[in-house]
């Protein structure tokens, strides 16, 4: 998704381009002209580059998850072949090379990486002090004043950023449960958050590449390889966010040691009014990295924690 800083495209386009992947692109109808037209000649000098025909982007409305359906439904058009689906925007940029997500994305197999957040069930009144001490407590908010969902689902707060396998995908869009629980999704707030975490995290849903040992231990937390994404929980941890924008971290200077050593894909969130040194600095690291890559034929990146830490050893 992409709304308004073209150089900010460019850039994370580049760092992730290769010609074996497919890129569907969403342009925010509200972007300017100009906006619009620079995108569009930049994914015309590609033959894996296409831009999706989608409504407005109003924040925390439907219109957020309608963008990333419409998206797949366009790849799931494409003749070319493609394995797995990860969504970015353009305030993200990649902590791994393809590469290294290609292997990564084999030692999951064919799960999903679908972050669900603990505190969903049991908010501010739960004995674990991560979720007391939550700033975005109080999910069941989000959905209280709808109907109740289908399916016999309980809903599950998550983020919208995800690695959906095709299986996922073709579940997402065909499947009669998944439909009924997207429609209910429209109708609740962040939908976005609500929609894949709900569909991975309840069994007997039975979507493939899902975490069904979830249910068994929701407030164990698994954490999410899509994205490294501070929010003021993560305070105790990381003490160093100098500013916030929707209780999100800005990423700075100050972020970089934590950027370069840690296990996520994709780091979010980046603006380019807040200290662009910060990304400019972890560019030149990633293109580095991906140069030697090139020269030796090999990932540079230790995979066995990976093995160590996924689905077939997590016990959730």
């Amino acid at each position: 998704m992409v709304y308004s800083e073209i150089h900010r495209f460019f850039r994370l386009l580049r760092a992730i381009y290769r010609a074996s992947n497919v890129y569907c692109v969403h342009v925010d109808h509200k972007s300017s002209r100009d906006f619009q037209k620079n995108v569009s000649n930049i994914a015309s000098c590609f033959p894996n580059v296409f831009i999706a025909k989608q409504p407005s982007i109003l924040f925390g409305k439907g219109s957020i998850l309608e963008k990333e359906m419409l998206c797949l439904k366009e790849l799931w058009k494409q003749k070319a072949a493609w394995s797995w689906v990860i969504n970015l925007n353009e305030d993200e940029f990649p902590l791994k090379t393809n590469l290294e997500i290609v292997h990564i994305l084999n030692i999951m197999h064919d799960f999903n990486d679908i972050w669900v957040d603990p505190c969903t069930e049991y908010g501010y009144n739960s004995e674990w002090i991560g979720c007391r001490q939550s700033t975005l407590g109080r999910f069941k908010e989000r959905w209280k004043s709808t109907s109740l969902p289908p399916s016999y689902v309980q809903p599950y707060k998550g983020q919208v950023h995800a690695v959906l396998t095709k299986a996922m995908v073709d579940y997402v869009l065909h499947n009669e449960n998944a439909k009924a629980i997207y429609n209910w999704s429209l109708t609740t707030d962040f939908s976005h958050e609500i929609f894949f975490s709900t569909l991975n995290a309840n069994a007997h849903l039975q979507a493939p590449g899902s975490n069904a040992a979830f249910a068994e231990h929701p407030l164990k937390k698994k954490p999410s390889l899509a994205r490294l994404k501070l929010t003021k929980r993560h305070d105790a941890d990381w003490p160093h966010c100098t500013f916030y924008l929707r209780d999100v971290c800005l990423l700075s200077p100050r972020e970089l040691p934590l950027l370069t050593t840690s296990r996520q894909l994709f780091a979010n969130k980046f603006k380019p009014y807040h200290l662009p040194i910060g990304y400019a600095c972890l560019e030149e690291w990633y293109f580095h990295k991906a140069i030697q890559e090139l020269k030796e034929g090999r990932v540079q990146l230790d995979l066995r924690p990976y093995h160590a830490m996924y689905y077939q050893h997590l016990g959730i």
